[in-house]
C-alpha cells in the first residue's frame, strides 16, 4: 500500500472513528439528559456484556477470514471462505444466544436483566455482520468498511434519540442493538450483491480449518473485548452505587475511543501481514510498517491524548453536569497507559497473522486475568480510581509479554 493510499484509508477510517466517538458521546449524553445515571449504568452494563458475548458468538471466525482470505488470489476460494464462515457463525451465534437467554431467565434481582434480554436478540446478526465486514477488511476495501461501521453507529445514535424522545422505559434502550444490526446486514448484503459477487461453495475442509483457527483465536478476542470492559463489570460486581458506575462508564467511553485510534491502524495492516507471512517476507513487512507508522503512533497519539482530555472537560461543561467532571482522572490514567503501549496495540494481531493464534490467545488471556485480579483488589482498596489504575497496568502487562512471545515465536523485535 502506497503512502497516498494509506493516508486515504486512514483518513476515511478516522472519519468513521470520529463519527463513532461523536455518536457514542451523544448516546451517553441523551441517556443522562432524558433519564438518569442509574439508566446509564444499566445501559453500560448491557453494552459491556453484549460486546463480550458477541466475541463468543462469532467464535473467532471473523479473524479466520482475515487470516485466510489475503493468502489467496482466487475469487472462488475467497467465496468459499466467506460462505463457510457465515454458516459457521450462524451456528455458533444461535447456540450462544440460546444459552445466554436461558441463563438470564433464571437470574433474579439483576437491574439490567430485562435490558440484556432485549439486546441479546441481536447477537446472531451482529456476529454475521462481523464476518461480512472483516471480509471487506481482508480484501482491502477499508473505505467501504469504514462507511458501514459509521452507519452502524449512526443507527445506534438515532435509535437512542428516538427511544429517549418518546420516553420508553430505560430497559428498552437495548432494542437499538438488534434493530441496528438488521439495518447494517441489509446494507452490507446489498453491497455484496452489487459490487462483490461471491463464488465458491460450502466446503468441509474449509469448515474444519476455519473452525480450528477460530477456536484457537477465540480466547484472544473474547478476553480482548473483555479487557476494555473488565473495569465496568468488576464495578458492577463490587459497587452497589449504580450512579457511580454510570459516571465511570461515561468517562471510560473516551478511553475506548482513544484505544480505537490504534486498533484502526491494526485492522488496516492485518491483511498485509498475513500475505507477507505466507510469502516469507514477514520481517521486511513489519520493519516497513514500523518505519511508516512511527509518526502516527507517537506524535498523533500524543496530540490525541491532549485533545481527548480537553474535549471531555469541555463536554461536561456543555452538558452542565459537573458531577461527571471527576471522570477526567480516569481518562488521564488509562489513556496514558494506552499511549505508552500504542505500538504493541497496533501489532496486536501479529502472532495470529504469523500463524500462532493460540499464542495470541494466551497473551490476551493472561492480560485480562491480570486486569481482573488487579480490578478486584484495587476497587476494594480505592474504589473507581482503583479500576482505572488496574486497567492502565494491564496494558503494560500486555506489552511486556507480547514483546517476549513475538521475539520467541516469530523472531521479530518490536
Amino acid at each position: 500500500m502506497t503512502n497516498g493510499k494509506l493516508n486515504k484509508v486512514l483518513l476515511w477510517n478516522y472519519i468513521s472513528l470520529a463519527i463513532m466517538a461523536v455518536v457514542g458521546l451523544l448516546m451517553n449524553a441523551l441517556i443522562v439528559l432524558f433519564y438518569d445515571s442509574d439508566a446509564l449504568g444499566i445501559f453500560s452494563e448491557t453494552y459491556a456484556w453484549y460486546m463480550i458475548l458477541s466475541q463468543i458468538s462469532v467464535w473467532g471466525i471473523h479473524m479466520s477470514v482475515i487470516k485466510y482470505v489475503p493468502e489467496t488470489d482466487s475469487e472462488k476460494e475467497r467465496g468459499t471462505i466467506l460462505r463457510t464462515g457465515v454458516l459457521l457463525t450462524v451456528i455458533t451465534s444461535l447456540l450462544v444466544t440460546g444459552i445466554s437467554g436461558t441463563v438470564l431467565h433464571f437470574l433474579e434481582g439483576v437491574a439490567w436483566k430485562r435490558s440484556m434480554q432485549v439486546a441479546f436478540s441481536g447477537l446472531m446478526l451482529f456476529s454475521v455482520n462481523k464476518v461480512l465486514l472483516n471480509y471487506l477488511n481482508a480484501v482491502s476495501r477499508m473505505v467501504t468498511y469504514a462507511v458501514f461501521v459509521s452507519i452502524r453507529y449512526i443507527c445506534l445514535g438515532l435509535g437512542i434519540w428516538f427511544c429517549s424522545a418518546i420516553g420508553v422505559d430505560s430497559y428498552w434502550l437495548g432494542a437499538v442493538f438488534p434493530v441496528t444490526e438488521i439495518i447494517v446486514f441489509l446494507g452490507v448484503l446489498g453491497y455484496f450483491m452489487l459490487r462483490i459477487p461471491v463464488g465458491g461453495k460450502l466446503d468441509g475442509k474449509t469448515f474444519r480449518k476455519m473452525l480450528y483457527f477460530g477456536t484457537r483465536i477465540l480466547p484472544s478476542y473474547m478476553v480482548l473485548e473483555m479487557n476494555t470492559k473488565v473495569d465496568v463489570v468488576c464495578l458492577g460486581l463490587l459497587q452497589s452505587n449504580v450512579s457511580q458506575i454510570g459516571i465511570y462508564s461515561f468517562s471510560i467511553f473516551f478511553t475506548e475511543g482513544f484505544y480505537m485510534l490504534y486498533v484502526t491502524i491494526r485492522k488496516i495492516i492485518n491483511p498485509g501481514i498475513a500475505a507477507a507471512n505466507k510469502e516469507g517476507r514477514l520481517l521486511g513487512q513489519v520493519t516497513e510498517i514500523k518505519k511508516r507508522l512511527h509518526g502516527y503512533i507517537t506524535l498523533g497519539g500524543g496530540a490525541a491524548y491532549i485533545g481527548i482530555v480537553m474535549g471531555y472537560m469541555m463536554f461536561c461543561k456543555l452538558m452542565q453536569k459537573p458531577e461527571y467532571s471527576e471522570g477526567v482522572i480516569y481518562i488521564l490514567v488509562i489513556c496514558l497507559a494506552i499511549a505508552v503501549n500504542g505500538k504493541y496495540i497496533v501489532f496486536g494481531d501479529l502472532l495470529a497473522q504469523a500463524g500462532y493464534p493460540l499464542e495470541e490467545s494466551i497473551l490476551n488471556v493472561l492480560t485480562v486475568v491480570g486486569n481482573f485480579i488487579l480490578n478486584l483488589i484495587l476497587i476494594k482498596l480505592f474504589g473507581t480510581i482503583g479500576a482505572a489504575c488496574a486497567t492502565g497496568v494491564s496494558y503494560f502487562i500486555y506489552s511486556i509479554y507480547m514483546k517476549m512471545r513475538v521475539k520467541e515465536r516469530a523472531g521479530l523485535t518490536l
